[in-house]
């Protein structure tokens, strides 16, 4: 809404702005995890680690479609660089776009709070405040159209659309894609773990955390799409990266944070 409201007033132009906006907030979030990666583990880490999330399933089909979760990765990377300069507010202001796109990333948002509490009670109140409008948005719009704050979440159980199957060959590969990605992720956790750099085990326990959300919600009935997983994908093609980095080049590859 945030996006689409002001563009409504452009009339017949809103479809073709919205695409426009979100493509290239997206295709910027394949420049941001290149640098994020090489950051990490150098330049075959940066390569890796685009090459891998366009090939990530639904990247293309979702960001050409407008999706909004190649938006939620830029978001995310822009939300890690304000990280490490320091400025938390940023960061607070960043996850909470995040989750207004997927609400996924609400989990991410208290778990920085978690770790703001150290630095006075104010920044957990800035959290709960954030949280609260995120949340009161993902109702509130439900809530004040139909009168039931749930109605979203019952239509999209009742969701007939579901990921496409694989069958035969297909499947095979992605499965053995699969293996090789979470492969040079636990091989790139390791180094980074010894190295001290929190970036990259930060990432991998993102990427699970958010699996895990999507995860459960499937057992109980939601839909899952391949696009619901992307931001976790993006997280996942910088650490396989970095793993990927840490096997051509050694344990070295991977620098501290």
């Amino acid at each position: 809404m945030l996006l689409t409201v002001p563009l409504s007033i452009t009339g017949t132009a809103a479809p073709i702005l919205w695409l426009l906006v979100t493509r290239t907030i997206g295709l910027a979030g394949l420049g941001l995890v290149l640098r994020l990666a090489t950051r990490q583990g150098g330049a075959i880490a940066g390569a890796a680690a685009v090459a891998l999330l366009a090939a990530a399933p639904g990247w293309w089909p979702t960001l050409l479609g407008g999706g909004i979760e190649p938006v939620v990765v830029t978001l995310g990377c822009c939300a890690l660089a304000a990280h490490r300069a320091g400025r938390p507010l940023l960061v607070i202001a960043l996850l909470s776009a995040m989750a207004l796109g997927r609400e996924e990333a609400l989990l991410m948002l208290v778990a920085y709070g978690v770790m703001l509490r150290r630095r006075g009670r104010r920044w957990i109140l800035a959290v709960v405040g954030a949280s609260s409008g995120v949340l009161a948005a993902w109702l509130g719009g439900d809530w004040l159209g139909s009168g039931d704050p749930w109605r979203g979440a019952e239509l999209a159980r009742a969701a007939t659309a579901s990921p496409t199957s694989l069958h035969g060959p297909a499947l095979g590969i992605a499965v053995v894609a699969t293996a090789v990605v979470v492969a040079l992720a636990v091989v790139g956790v390791a180094a980074a773990w010894r190295a001290r750099n929190r970036a990259v085990t930060g990432l991998a326990a993102s990427a699970m955390a958010w699996a895990a959300v999507d995860l459960a919600l499937s057992g109980i009935g939601y839909p899952l799409p391949a696009r619901f997983l992307l931001p976790a994908a993006a997280a996942a093609a910088v650490t396989a990266g970095t793993g990927l980095a840490v096997l051509l080049r050694g344990p070295g590859a991977v620098r501290s944070s």
